[in-house]
């Protein structure tokens, strides 16, 4: 008696794991289309390791996100909801106020204050930096190490130390 009610909790988990699975991660098969749903990837993802939030749009479309005269401040195919924040190069700072079909509606926040100190010499001449090298030195700094590309390597985001071919 108590195996065969093993067995069936065992079954019943499995069941529940394989619909979870169908419903999430085969956008057209299940529930998805009939719900509208086949137009973004899953939210809910077992496979996807960067979290729920990184959806990407499946039908070539694009989000714009436009300021509060309209303009277009930035495009992106990753889904975007109602109180994400973009941050442009100049350091201004949107927040999303509403999205309407293809169009996230986006206030201006502020400027950001940078979180370093300017570093520079200064051009007087009055420092100097001693020789001391032999052989000339090459710094390298890498600030995107998990970018790759979707189309041709199946996700947006890999995590560091893969190779990601962007």
């Amino acid at each position: 008696m108590y195996r065969r009610l093993v067995v069936m909790i065992g079954i019943g988990i499995i069941c529940m794991g394989f619909f979870a699975f169908s419903m999430t991660a085969l956008p057209n098969w299940g529930l998805l289309p009939n719900w509208g749903l086949d137009k973004v990837a899953p939210v809910f993802n077992p496979l996807n390791w960067m979290g729920f939030d990184e959806v990407e749009r499946l039908d070539g479309g694009y989000y714009a996100l436009v300021d509060e005269q309209g303009k277009v401040i930035d495009q992106t195919a990753l889904r975007v909801f109602k109180g994400d924040e973009y941050i442009d190069a100049d350091n201004r700072r949107y927040r999303v106020k509403e999205v309407t079909g293809d169009i996230a509606h986006c206030e201006f926040v502020g400027i950001e204050s940078l979180a370093w100190e300017d570093t520079e010499l200064p051009l007087d001449g009055e420092t100097t930096v001693p020789v001391t090298a032999t052989k000339p030195l090459v710094g390298l700094y890498h600030t995107h190490g998990d970018e790759s590309y979707k189309p041709s390597q199946g996700v947006s985001s890999m995590p560091p130390g893969k190779k990601s071919g962007v």
